[in-house]
């Protein structure tokens, strides 16, 4: 998805709306768990302290893994979990209330 500063023409507004309007969005992206390790730091502009973040398995050794949000802070947020195998990858969302 593009984005846009508060003095971009219509034409990139228009853009940026309608790519909203169907589904398109920079707050969602993907993060591999630090193998070995029981946590994971993910770094994301978009966290901030209040923000919420949906993560999702993307295979069985990420689904094992026990893994939940532990942390959020600006720009970045921290994942907790059972030490990590090779290959558990997550996709996430970061939403904002």
């Amino acid at each position: 998805m593009i984005t846009v500063s508060l003095n971009a023409d219509t034409r990139a507004l228009a853009q940026a709306v309608r790519e909203l309007t169907t589904g398109g969005t920079n707050a969602a992206n993907s993060f591999s768990l630090a193998t070995g390790a029981t946590t994971t730091t993910v770094k994301d502009d978009l966290a901030t302290p209040g923000c919420w973040i949906l993560i999702t398995p993307t295979s069985a050794n990420a689904a094992a893994a026990g893994a939940f949000v532990s942390a959020k802070g600006s720009g970045t947020f921290t994942v907790s979990h059972a030490s990590a195998l090779a290959g558990s990858t997550f996709d996430y969302l970061i939403l904002h209330g």
